[in-house]
């Protein structure tokens, strides 16, 4: 399960799911490999919002442990989680995607050019 937020400056949302682009070529690796991927998006809330009680976030938080075990029973594959409020609830929905959604997100992979040069630097601080 993956939390995204437009509103997070700390993890973008491209940073919190492209590393299933990275991982998996397509949807039909996914479900080869057994797995069920589950992300929701949020527009706004902030990267402590997301851990800490914020309103947004438990409303978000219970939604998603409502649903668990529909999650468990899922199908292989990739989903997004949808929240939409409801006259006297939210509904949940979960919508199959592919690997192509999560990429529209943001054509702009930039930022994580820099990526290997903090791995290295991680990896040589680790071993002093």
């Amino acid at each position: 399960m993956v939390f995204a937020s437009r509103g997070d400056n700390i993890t973008p949302r491209e940073q919190a799911l492209f590393w299933i682009a990275d991982l998996y070529e397509d949807t039909k690796e996914i479900k080869a490999h057994g797995q069920v991927i589950v992300y929701t998006l949020h527009e706004n809330i902030g990267h402590l919002g997301i851990f800490v009680a914020s309103s947004v976030a438990r409303k978000q938080h219970k939604q998603i442990t409502s649903t668990l075990k529909t999650i468990e029973a899922l199908a292989p594959g990739l989903y997004e989680m949808i929240i939409q409020e409801g006259a006297d609830r939210p509904h949940v929905s979960f919508e199959p995607r592919e690997i192509s959604d999560i990429l529209a997100i943001s054509r702009d992979r930039e930022h994580e050019k820099e990526f290997p040069t903090v791995a290295r630097l991680s990896e040589w601080a680790s071993e002093t």
